[in-house]
């Protein structure tokens, strides 16, 4: 058996708890969910299972057939080497007495006739001669058979099953009375505090730790190696802690942890926040899954202050939000981002202050060596408040950092906060625009709730200016995030071109949302259409959603002088445009013609040029990086993102 001790001490609180009928969906659910995602866990089951049948089995025959036992507080057989005595005393012997002077022989039975005795005789003392048991045995049959085997073996599993009980109920006492500076190694059983409530591109420097994943139960006494990375804890208290790798924190009550390296923020909520579906009962039933000497969740007490020990102070919550960072050379900060804190230093030396009390904006720094407290600079930059938000930050990061290794011409995210003039090129080369008219940024964008976009009303644009980098003929690729409102004129996404308004004279491309009134396919409902200027307006075979959601596109205009158009990264539609694009001076708009036409009524998000034809897997990839990292990473996140 594969299974790990952790693991098995899970799995048998599950089953057990399903054996004695404390069962609860949440239960239920877990256990499902390890049953099929583990043979061990089956095998395992299944042996649980059937021991506590045989158990059960054993239980009812000895209740139907066998005599009572003396004594108030124990059973097993009499004059035998298996018994709990009156006084509660454990005395388990080497084995189980044979009834004295028992005739083997004379109880072979005969060869079957066609009226044969019964196999086992009625159990009468009559029939046997005097034993050293109250009860002998009937007959050698029975003695070396398969039922005889089953009743001693369930005794002696029966003794050694309350042996167990009562070592278990001894160690939750003591873990329950336990200091919370109480070395991990004194913790056996798993006492769960919690649960993990968000990951997001989590490292370990441990590999044991590489089992955890969100949603997973907190045990007491399990200590988490982040190499990077960030990982939310929710106590059953409600208490929130957020661990920013690299980071070691061990959980030591169900109140607080000891953070011996790295950052972290803990932000006090309501009691029972963290419980989830994990330990939702009857008030007439007790999670098997938590010790019974554990502050109940259902209580209706108020949770304890909670803390956060570190290798030179405990800070202790009074209602509040705080960060606590401890350095490699041991010295610790505590910031106070809401609320107050006492920050006592565990060595502070005589005449030294050994504890603090400290408010909102407020920050002290504790020394390695002497614990002595100073005030410090308050600086809540740096600590990570929000998993959700911070989880988005990383999705779009993902995105950026896959549209960058293809080496854009021009880059413009588009994510710049609300009432920002200028929207920068990210790709290096400097090409940054700015706003003219009605543009409005800081809007929300296309890759999850934090993401950020451009909104225009139809009368602003963004002018990057003239460029002759732009002026591109063939064997290009645009790309965009778009939202558009409904038009019945042409709009623009982007365009390069000579500024002029006689278009037999223009020269350059745009990528352009039409209502074309010729396509045979979207005859009278909006489209993508992508131009070569003076050359063709080619409109491609698809419909395009007008609003409600974000659109990824892709134009490859490659070197056949066929446009490939990519909806959400597929393909879906091709046109030849007749040839390449005329060499011209380019100036480039995003949202606009550059002869200041044709604006764009909608949002637009990480625009992009790329000197070269992108692969349809590069296309796909640059689609899918935002929820392939929002799976990987958060999970659970929300997001403003559609699918295709």
């Amino acid at each position: 058996m594969n299974l790990n001790l952790l693991q098995q001490a899970e799995l048998r609180d599950l089953v057990d708890a399903v054996c004695e009928d404390e069962s609860s969906p949440a239960i239920t659910e877990r256990l499902e969910a390890l049953l099929l995602s583990d043979d061990d866990a089956c095998r395992y089951y299944f042996e649980y299972i059937s021991l506590h049948g045989a158990l059960r089995l054993a239980e009812g025959q000895e209740t139907a057939g066998s005599p009572a036992i003396d004594g108030e507080a124990g059973f097993g057989v009499r004059e035998s080497g298996i018994g709990i005595q009156s006084s509660g005393s454990l005395s388990v012997g080497a084995a189980v007495e044979l009834p004295h002077q028992l005739d083997l022989e004379s109880q072979i039975p005969e060869p079957r006739t066609p009226n044969p005795e019964p196999p086992f005789p009625s159990l009468s003392t009559t029939h046997y001669p005097l034993s050293t048991t109250h009860y002998p045995l009937p007959t050698s049959d029975f003695v070396g058979s398969w039922a005889f085997s089953c009743m001693v073996s369930a005794v002696i599993v029966c003794v050694m099953l309350l042996v167990f009980w009562a070592m278990k109920v001894t160690h939750h006492q003591h873990i329950a009375e336990a200091p919370a500076s109480a070395p991990s190694e004194a913790r056996q059983e798993m006492v769960f505090v919690g649960r993990i409530t968000g990951m997001v591109d989590c490292k370990w420097s441990d590999p044991s730790n590489e089992a955890f994943f969100n949603g997973a139960s907190v045990p007491l006494g399990r200590k988490y190696t982040l190499a990077s990375g960030l990982m939310q804890i929710t106590y059953d208290s409600g208490a929130k802690v957020i661990l920013q790798g690299p980071c070691i924190y061990e959980v030591e009550s169900t109140s607080g942890g000891y953070l011996a390296l790295g950052k972290l923020t803990a932000r006090i909520g309501e009691r029972g926040e963290g419980r989830g579906e994990r330990e939702k009962h009857s008030d007439n039933q007790q999670s098997a899954i938590i010790n019974h000497n554990s502050p109940s969740p259902l209580s209706p007490l108020p949770s304890p202050l909670f803390s956060v020990r570190t290798p030179t102070a405990i800070v202790t919550d009074l209602g509040t939000e705080f960060a606590v960072e401890v350095a490699a050379d041991g010295t610790g900060e505590v910031h106070v981002l809401e609320g107050e804190v006492i920050t006592r230093s565990l060595i502070a030396g005589k005449g030294d202050d050994d504890s603090v009390h400290l408010k909102a904006g407020q920050a002290v720094r504790i020394e390695p060596n002497s614990g002595k407290i100073t005030a410090m600079d308050f600086a809540a930059k740096g600590f990570v408040r929000n998993l959700r938000i911070e989880a988005g930050r990383k999705i779009e990061a993902a995105y950026v950092r896959g549209v960058l290794a293809d080496e854009p011409l021009a880059y413009w995210p588009l994510n710049e906060p609300a009432k920002e003039r200028r929207f920068m090129d990210r790709s290096g080369n400097g090409f940054h625009g700015r706003a003219v008219g009605e543009v409005r940024s800081g809007r929300p964008g296309p890759l999850s709730t934090e993401s950020r976009s451009v909104e225009f009303d139809g009368q602003g644009h963004i002018d990057v200016g003239r460029h002759d980098q732009f002026s591109l003929v063939n064997g290009f690729t645009v790309e965009a995030w778009i939202l558009a409102e409904h038009s019945t004129v042409p709009t623009r996404v982007i365009s390069a071109d000579n500024a002029v308004s006689d278009s037999t004279m223009r020269t350059g491309w745009s990528l352009a949302y039409v209502v074309e009134p010729h396509n045979s396919f979207a005859n009278g409902f909006p489209c993508l259409a992508f131009t070569a200027h003076a050359v063709k307006n080619a409109a491609f075979n698809t419909v395009v959603t007008p609003t409600s959601r974000w659109i990824h596109v892709a134009v490859v205009f490659d070197r056949n002088n066929i446009a490939h158009l990519f909806q959400d990264g597929r393909p879906r539609s091709s046109v030849d445009v007749g040839g390449p694009a005329k060499v011209g001076p380019a100036r480039l708009s995003i949202g606009a013609m550059s002869s200041k036409s044709h604006f764009w009524k909608g949002r637009l998000a990480h625009v992009a040029v790329y000197p070269r034809e992108l692969s349809e897997e590069r296309i796909r990839e640059h689609r899918w990086f935002s929820l392939t990292a929002k799976k990987e990473e958060s999970g659970k996140e929300d997001t403003a993102m559609n699918g295709p």
